[in-house]
């Protein structure tokens, strides 16, 4: 009775991990943009409840773990970029709240996982379940059956749009081809064994994820995933058969085959690496034209900008590059004003610094080392998977991925399981001190978040007299929600315009200000200049316009703004090399808007010359 009631506990314990594991699930409709930030609220409630479950784990199991070298870089990495960001902002921000409690989440991974020896394979096969629920939401999506979260894609699952779905799927993938091989010889067997259901189970599930995922990942048209996904695969498959075969007598007898296989290989590996380039060759030529302006923000700023600010100083730097004319047209074509640097190393480099940024690199390396050593082989082939995917993309700005990636660090370090371990005083102390730092920081993140919650539900209400113009009523609202959503975007644009509308031109500047440290958005310029040319000063105005236009050269509403501005100031002869300027330039996306902008610039030019 006794075993029973503690396997019970130890069931109820681990479900509130699982709860974290399901956050790619949530979407909340009454929140702003609930694909996002329903999940950020759901994973705060799932550590709220996982800190009183990892305790009560402890308390019954009481089992040590070993605190590894791998434990003090993470926690060195989560205080310099922590010290940086607050020394950078001055405020806690949403960024500094996820990053404090995803560091917890890590340790609290690490606790539950030595607690009970059924844990580490509930956890793996719910992430893996994860991923079978996402690829069936992905393929109702493509058929009709469900609804997609983006009005130009047709299939992205429970996330915001394909990219971040494609590369959720790409990081289960690996780790269900692992089990659909390594389990099999228990299915070849033909006979369900009491001890053996595990792995039909396991099978079963792998074989479903497996199957589901190859059927909607090329639909996703997204190519880092499938490079993602075929790299973690290979990773899979080569350390099974390492593991299973000694690897010299396997090259002695199958060498010609593996030497033939690998030339091959590398073949077509040319020439799907070719044809993926030329699949959507200006947005891979995009990317790589991001990297080349993001390093530069390195060199400029070796500490770090903070998190939450790489769009802000990126911005900064691609107006720097094309204001010193060394921009080719074909670059200022496929120019952008990006969230994300579409690759991780960059992107944690620029807002943590050189510093944290090796910390980061130490911690990779020692997971993949540890989970190799310890030949968990579906973790490193999920971990190689997410690291090639991030070269690519931005999953740690994805929060389920920074979650699952929590499992696996905390997974690839975790010690072997000893039943008739003792604990030893200071193995108490230790422990129980870090139970006590954990909770402590995690009540403090949620007190934090709970007024942002309430500030959201009310910023989705204030919304509607925004859209509907009734700008009074609108700043009026959106005044008071300010100290609690002050690090959001969207919200300090929608502010900002509000003011800007109501004629309180200063204070939308100082907004502005603000969320240009946090975008690239040309608008947020655009707007900032036309509200110092209603305070008449005509110098910051016509900076502003500026700037705005080389962010992003193609777009033209800069450069109409600067025809009108110049043209207000009586600079008629500017306002006329601008006006032939926007004329000979040709947009990226034709539209209605830069048919009028044209056809405005054109009569203007023929009256002027009719003068």
């Amino acid at each position: 009775m006794k075993d029973f009631l503690k396997t019970g506990t130890n069931i109820i314990c681990i479900i509130p991990f699982l709860f974290l594991l399901s956050t790619p699930f949530v979407v909340e409709g009454a929140l702003i943009n609930g694909v996002v930030s329903g999940k950020y609220f759901w994973f705060y409630k799932g550590m709220e409840v996982s800190s009183l479950a990892v305790i009560l784990s402890f308390l019954i199991n009481r089992r040590k773990i070993r605190f590894s070298i791998m434990d003090f870089f993470i926690v060195a990495f989560c205080l310099s970029a922590g010290i940086i960001t607050f020394r950078i902002n001055g405020e806690i921000t949403t960024k500094l709240i996820s990053l404090f409690l995803l560091t917890v989440c890590y340790f609290y991974f690490r606790l539950i996982l030595s607690q009970w020896s059924w844990n580490m394979y509930i956890l793996t096969c719910f992430f893996m379940l994860t991923g079978w629920i996402e690829a069936v939401w992905g393929i109702r999506q493509l058929y009709g059956y469900s609804l997609s979260f983006h009005s130009l894609f047709r299939t992205t699952g429970s996330f915001f749009n394909p990219g971040p779905y494609a590369g959720y799927l790409a990081f289960v993938f690996p780790m269900a081809v692992y089990y659909l091989i390594s389990d099999y010889p228990y299915i070849a067997k033909k006979k369900l064994f009491k001890r053996n259901w595990p792995f039909f189970l396991r099978w079963s599930l792998a074989t479903g994820t497996c199957i589901s995922m190859l059927l909607i990942l090329p639909a996703t048209m997204s190519r880092a995933s499938w490079i993602s996904a075929v790299c973690g695969s290979i990773i899979s498959g080569c350390f099974f058969i390492f593991r299973k075969y000694d690897f010299y007598h396997f090259y002695k007898a199958h060498g010609k085959k593996i030497i033939g296989g690998l030339l091959i290989g590398a073949c077509l590996f040319i020439v799907a690496g070719s044809s993926i380039y030329y699949l959507k060759k200006d947005s891979a030529d995009g990317r790589m034209f991001m990297w080349k302006i993001t390093l530069p923000v390195i060199y400029h700023h070796p500490m770090g900008v903070g998190l939450g600010n790489f769009s802000g100083a990126y911005g900064n730097q691609q107006a720097t590059y094309f204001a010193s004319g060394k921009g080719t047209i074909q670059e200022e074509n496929i120019a952008g004003n990006p969230e994300y640097a579409f690759n991780e190393y960059l992107q944690i480099c620029v807002e943590t610094g050189m510093v944290s940024f090796l910390f980061f690199v130490v911690i990779l390396i020692m997971t993949i080392r540890k989970a190799c050593r310890r030949k968990l082989i579906a973790l490193a082939g999920a971990l190689i998977s997410l690291l090639v995917f991030a070269a690519m993309s931005y999953p740690f700005r994805v929060l389920p991925f920074l979650i699952a990636f929590c499992f696996l660090l905390a997974a690839s370090n975790m010690e072997k399981i000893r039943r008739n371990g003792s604990l030893q005083k200071q193995d108490k102390l230790r422990i129980s001190s870090l139970l006590v730092i954990c909770f402590i920081i995690t009540s403090y993140c949620l007190v934090n978040r709970y007024p942002v919650y309430t500030a959201y539900l009310q910023w989705s209400r204030a919304r509607v007299f925004y859209q509907a113009e009734i700008y009074d009523v609108a700043e009026e609202k959106y005044e008071a929600l300010y100290p609690f959503l002050n690090d959001q975007i969207d919200y300090l644009f929608e502010y900002a315009q509000s003011l800007s509308k109501n004629g309180k031109y200063e204070v939308s500047n100082q907004v502005l200000t603000k969320v240009s440290g946090m975008s690239a958005d040309p608008m947020i310029y655009n707007i900032m200049g036309k509200n110092y040319q209603q305070l008449n000063n005509y110098y910051l105005a016509e900076q502003n316009f500026i700037k705005a236009s080389h962010i992003v050269p193609h777009r033209l509403y800069p450069y109409y703004l600067l025809v009108n501005f110049y043209r207000e100031t009586g600079n008629e002869e500017k306002a006329r090399e601008v006006a032939e300027y926007l004329l000979k330039k040709k947009p990226k996306i034709d539209s209605p808007a830069v048919r009028e902008i044209k056809k405005e610039m054109k009569e203007y030019l023929e009256n002027y010359s009719s003068l």
